[in-house]
């Protein structure tokens, strides 16, 4: 059985957080690069606006557990079009049906290399992308035979001090000119691929929390 899809308006409130910078990834996205604005920090729950363009946007909706998300793209706020639907499980393998396509694991439209997380090929228009995450968690997407420059990066959102005034900065995409004929594949493999990376950070942290206080992590929870 499909779950019920939510249905939100297209506006979230803004979360941001602190993060360290990588000179590689947060370069200034000039020479006509393509920038997606997240309005939220959040993979599960956001839109997603083409800067300059805020009638044209995607809308990322989970359900209550978030074991399933839906990408739609909406244009002109009103035709409202099914990107990618992403089936998270504990027991089965995690699905993906991207468009009006079957659905497939997860694991074989975004490949990783055996218990590690990263690097992840991904395979589309006939061509291999390499999906790496750096020292500071920030993802970045290159071709498989040329890793010299990225063609895509994630950058979270963040908060800087101007003129002794806290700025924020939103989360954004960019996506370089080579790659922006698959934009709405890489909205999807960014999305499916950084909510990964959260939730191992998560696990992560109550591991250490457990750890540090001599108790299981389940313990460390309770």
């Amino acid at each position: 059985m499909v779950p019920q899809q939510p249905r939100t308006s297209l506006a979230f409130p803004m979360d941001s957080q602190v993060t360290l910078v990588g000179q590689a990834v947060t370069q200034r996205a000039d020479d006509g690069y393509l920038i997606l604005r997240f309005t939220r920090d959040d993979m599960n729950h956001t839109t997603i606006c083409i800067d300059g363009e805020r009638t044209r946007c995607y809308v990322v909706e989970s359900n209550r557990t978030n074991s399933s998300t839906w990408i739609h793209y909406v244009d002109d706020w009103s035709v409202r079009s099914l990107v990618a639907h992403v089936e998270r499980n504990n027991i089965k393998a995690d699905q993906i049906t991207i468009k009006d396509g079957k659905p497939m694991r997860l694991s074989k439209w975004l490949k990783k290399p055996g218990l590690s997380m990263f690097p992840v090929e991904m395979e589309t228009e006939g061509r291999t992308y390499v999906w790496r995450k750096n020292v500071y968690n920030q993802l970045s997407m290159y071709a498989n035979d040329d890793s010299s420059e990225p063609l895509s990066w994630f950058q979270k959102s963040s908060r800087r001090l101007s003129d002794g005034r806290e700025d924020v900065m939103p989360a954004f995409l960019t996506i370089t000119n080579e790659v922006q004929h698959l934009r709405d594949t890489l909205v999807i493999a960014c999305l499916v691929l950084e909510h990964r990376i959260r939730m191992s950070a998560k696990s992560a942290s109550i591991q250490r929390m457990g750890d540090g206080q001599g108790r299981t992590p389940a313990q460390a929870l309770t």
